[in-house]
């Protein structure tokens, strides 16, 4: 699964933890308690649920300042990103 932003969930301690444990996230684009857990204000998830995308990727205003941040912190996210649209990264 991945993130608005391209992050794979699978990377993520948080995404694994025991669902019985409170610390257990169900991602970004899932509903609920546990959605997202790691950081409930997340800019980049707020923008992409207010313009309805299911990925930044779909955005017409792709990449943004505010993903072009997240992808220098986690290149991953970039790749992820970019291989949706069928484009190799820059």
């Amino acid at each position: 699964m991945l993130g608005y932003c391209g992050r794979d969930c699978e990377n993520c301690e948080a995404f694994h933890a025991s669902a019985v444990e409170k610390n257990h996230c169900t991602g970004c684009r899932s509903e609920g308690p546990n959605a997202n857990i790691c950081s409930k204000d997340c800019h980049i998830r707020l923008c992409a649920q207010s313009k309805r995308q299911a990925l930044c990727a779909n955005c017409i205003e792709f990449p943004c300042s505010k993903l072009n941040r997240i992808f220098e912190i986690t290149p991953e996210a970039k790749y992820h990103s970019y291989l949706i649209l069928g484009i190799a990264p820059a």
